[in-house]
């Protein structure tokens, strides 16, 4: 969740979200993709991301 500019994730995999939320801010989508890819975490984050319509954060490969 990110609220006035607090972000919280709550268990180990919104933990996981909120982290590569955090790189993608400030690294990039290249750089969050790099990482989740590297922990094995890649499917799991677009899966988490599509059932909560968080379409947002998608790298831009379309």
């Amino acid at each position: 969740m990110v609220d006035d500019g607090v972000v919280t994730g709550g268990g180990v995999s919104l933990a996981i979200d909120a982290t590569l939320y955090l790189i993608g801010r400030f690294y990039g989508f290249a750089a969050r993709d790099e990482a989740a890819a590297l922990i094995e975490y890649d499917h799991a984050l677009r899966a988490n991301e599509d059932a909560l319509g968080v379409h947002c954060l998608k790298s831009r490969r379309d």
